[in-house]
């Protein structure tokens, strides 16, 4: 997650880069942020190559490639994994908050923009996009 925002080409300054990931995630936070989520993993035998979280609610979460595997169609399997995961829980649609970067894969898998809209971390203020998928 945090070399996918730090080490590919960004539509966010560095200041902004660093607001959004100060630091790689880990530790009791990061376990208890993940807890009440389904993760779905994309990997080979030797590296993960994405993943993308999805909330009892119908939140995609955390939505990442690693850089080595962005832009090769890796968000297409792991939206399979969580769409029917969603259908699972019985949700009708999934909602995410994408990076201005992520927009247009997931506009590519069906999901509609509803809104730009930008939020402060750690004083830098970030543009994202309010996104739905029907399912």
């Amino acid at each position: 997650m945090f070399d996918a925002i730090h080490a590919t080409p960004s539509p966010y300054s560095p200041a902004q880069q660093r607001a959004w990931a100060p630091e790689p995630p880990q530790g009791n936070g990061w376990a208890q942020a993940l807890s009440s989520q389904h993760i779905a993993v994309l990997a080979d035998k030797e590296n993960a190559q994405g993943f993308v979280t999805l909330t009892p609610d119908g939140l995609l979460d955390f939505a990442f490639i690693a850089p080595k595997w962005q832009r090769q169609g890796r968000l297409r399997p792991l939206m399979a994994m969580i769409s029917n995961r969603a259908r699972l829980q019985n949700l009708s649609s999934v909602t995410t908050y994408a990076s201005l970067s992520a927009q247009p894969g997931f506009a590519k898998l069906g999901f509609t923009l509803e809104h730009h809209e930008e939020v402060e971390r750690h004083g830098e203020h970030l543009k994202r996009a309010k996104m739905t998928r029907i399912l």
